[in-house]
């Protein structure tokens, strides 16, 4: 995959993926389902998580990674590097 269609690529994942702390459909605790704003409502994860946030660049780098080597569905390289990066933080 040359340069160019990096660049797309990683631009489509963070135009598709605005959300990092919200499960969309969930409550945000405004009477509506959730839009994907980072309210941290409805993830746990992101509670339990809160000292380490990787940016969606990040994410966007690894999940870029992910799918190089292994191919796959974008959203789940996103969720997946979204993991990682958050279990690296940790440590």
């Amino acid at each position: 995959m040359g340069p160019q269609r990096t660049a797309k690529w990683l631009t489509k994942l963070l135009q598709n993926r605005t959300f990092q702390d919200c499960n969309p459909g969930s409550s945000c605790g405004k009477g509506s389902p959730c839009s994907g704003s980072s309210c941290g409502k409805g993830n746990p994860a992101a509670k339990a998580t809160a000292s380490y946030k990787p940016t969606q660049e990040e994410i966007a780098a690894r999940a870029f990674e992910i799918y190089q080597r292994d191919g796959g569905n974008d959203h789940e390289n996103w969720l997946r590097a979204e993991r990682e990066l958050i279990a690296r933080g940790r440590r």
